[in-house]
């Protein structure tokens, strides 16, 4: 059971909750100092072992021929993460991670659909000129309330997909479960609720740890970070 459910995350890592188009993803061995590990980490999706002079981790297929080029050793253990968890499993379908696009189009929409409780806000631009959106709820979104705040945000990392998704559920439950579910009502009605479903738009675009002016956004904030 324990390696079936092994199997199961590995999948869900690997392949289904991707971004539609994205590039493929290698699992490799790449033989690399522990003290040069701060010059190739952006790079790296994901990584599983760190040793002291090798990693293994997820790259994409450019960045492999990044490191290649930089003269690294590397070798290739899962070619095709999405296609290895396909056949681990043949036949599922484990579905995908929303586009930035789909997140925005549909905050948006739920925005409109419940305007008695939702106002959506631009809290800033990226970069690249992407809106940072912020969905506001709360009874009378448009009335200042002087109600208790809370604040849920997700994927400052931009390789990190599922904050995002954790996110848009939790506007789901709210949104449907008001005036349904006594809790949630509650909590609506006497709450001022901040979602921000994506703080790195460019690194969920890209699916990069940092945005697109190479910035770890978790490593930028001002405490504790030297």
């Amino acid at each position: 059971m324990r390696k079936i459910m092994v199997v199961l995350v590995l999948v869900l890592l690997a392949t289904g909750f991707t971004v539609a188009g994205q590039t493929k993803e290698m699992k490799v061995k790449v033989f690399c100092p522990r003290s040069q590990l701060e010059m190739v980490a952006k790079d790296v999706l994901e990584f599983y072992e760190v040793a002291d002079d090798f990693f293994v981790g997820a790259i994409t297929e450019p960045t492999y021929k990044k490191l290649i080029a930089r003269g690294y050793r590397i070798e290739i253990l899962v070619s095709d993460m999405r296609q290895w968890a396909i056949e681990q499993c043949p036949g599922e379908d484990f579905g995908r991670y929303h586009s930035y696009q789909e997140i925005k189009d549909t905050f948006a929409l739920i925005a409109n659909t419940y305007p008695n409780i939702c106002q959506l806000e631009t809290i800033a631009v990226s970069p690249t000129g992407k809106y940072v959106i912020a969905l506001k709820i709360t009874e009378n979104p448009a009335v200042e309330n002087h109600r208790p705040r809370l604040e849920w945000d997700g994927t400052t990392h931009g390789n990190e997909n599922i904050g995002t998704e954790i996110c848009w559920y939790f506007v789901r439950q709210l949104t449907e479960g008001y005036g349904v579910d006594p809790l949630i009502t509650h909590l609506v009605n006497t709450r001022e609720i901040w979602i921000i479903p994506c703080v790195n738009p460019e690194g969920l675009i890209n699916r990069t740890r940092s945005n697109s002016n190479n910035v770890d956004l978790n490593r930028d904030y001002g405490y504790a970070w030297n």
